[in-house]
């Protein structure tokens, strides 16, 4: 092993504490501004309160994030990771099934967050109007493990015959998102139960795929 080896090797050890200092940093901040923007709205909030509520210094912060709205974007983009995978699970379970009953689970799955997470949901919508081009086009790209899984059962029913191999399956992927958008807000501002959303969904997606499929026709 050579010297310049040797040395990246001892100087990686030497940074692992600093390192894991650094994520262990990140966690408390990210949970307590995630803590925060639920309880007081994400206006109201600053970095000195996040920096507080998480138990480190205010430069603890700034060194991890440059200001309050990239900490609220990251955030949004860790929920949307932990989204799309909830929805890749739901489609993985639901694989050999009618695409009715497919999209309907992913609906649900898309829905599936517990009501304590559901104030810092309704934040960050509203923090949205002021996101930053560049911070829009991050979190278009983390939600686009969603898109492509949509897309994908949508294309195996093209295949399987349930609707028309030449589906706009773009347009019919921002369909059912928009739709289901409509379905969380339901659940945010109208305080819609979960047996009300699912019935609603059910509804929904078998009036979409009518659509799909009398466009075939």
């Amino acid at each position: 092993m050579s010297i310049e080896s040797k040395t990246r090797d001892r100087l990686a050890v030497e940074d692992l504490p600093r390192r894991r200092d650094k994520e262990e940093t990140r966690g408390k901040v990210v949970d307590a501004a995630r803590a925060l923007f639920a309880r007081e709205g994400f206006e109201r909030v600053t970095i000195r309160m996040i920096a507080e509520e998480a138990g480190v210094a205010t430069g603890s912060v700034f060194i991890t994030f440059t200001s309050k709205d990239e900490l609220c974007d990251e955030i949004i983009i860790e929920y949307l990771t932990e989204v799309g995978g909830r929805v890749s699970n739901a489609a993985a379970q639901s694989a050999g099934k009618p695409v009715q009953a497919r999209l309907a689970l992913i609906g649900e799955a898309l829905l599936a967050d517990p009501p304590e997470r559901l104030p810092f949901i309704r934040e960050t919508i509203a923090a949205s109007w002021t996101r930053t081009e560049c911070a829009e086009r991050k979190v278009r790209t983390a939600a686009g493990q969603i898109h492509e899984v949509i897309s994908a059962v949508l294309a195996e029913a093209g295949s399987s015959g349930e609707l028309a191999p030449k589906l706009d399956r773009a347009l019919a992927v921002e369909m059912f998102v928009c739709v289901m958008f409509s379905n969380l807000k339901a659940v945010l501002y109208e305080n819609a139960s979960q047996p009300q959303i699912r019935q609603r969904i059910a509804a929904q997606i078998h009036m979409m795929l009518d659509g799909m499929r009398a466009a075939r026709g």
